[in-house]
């Protein structure tokens, strides 16, 4: 999901902080200009914005609408989550071989002093 296409176009719009050109958009995201057609009034007031953008290349004030960005920062929080709940996993594992490697040490020496 991380490489999604309007995931990756998200975070190209909130990254320009909503005035953009439409082409690095679409370069960065692999979105093609009919995706982009299909997704641009759910995620975008259109108020003044063109019904058929003709230019690419124009640059043009985008407004996200807030259900778009809840939307996309509640994904970015949970793919953080995850992310954190992987390396609290790592630690753990890691914690729990120091563990019985301290473990047999103590018992090894312990052996040994008899």
């Amino acid at each position: 999901m991380k490489d999604h296409k309007y995931i990756k176009f998200l975070d190209h719009v909130v990254k320009e902080e909503g005035s953009f050109h439409l082409d690095p958009a679409f370069q960065h995201s692999k979105l093609s200009e009919s995706e982009f057609n299909l997704i641009r009034d759910s995620i975008f007031y259109n108020e003044n914005l063109p019904d058929v953008i003709a230019v690419r290349s124009q640059y043009l004030e985008w407004k996200l609408k807030p259900e778009a960005l809840f939307g996309y920062l509640n994904y970015k929080q949970y793919e953080h989550a995850i992310e954190s709940s992987k390396r609290a996993f790592r630690i753990s594992v890691v914690s729990l071989l120091v563990a019985i490697i301290s473990l047999s040490v103590s018992i090894i020496i312990t052996l040994k002093s008899l």
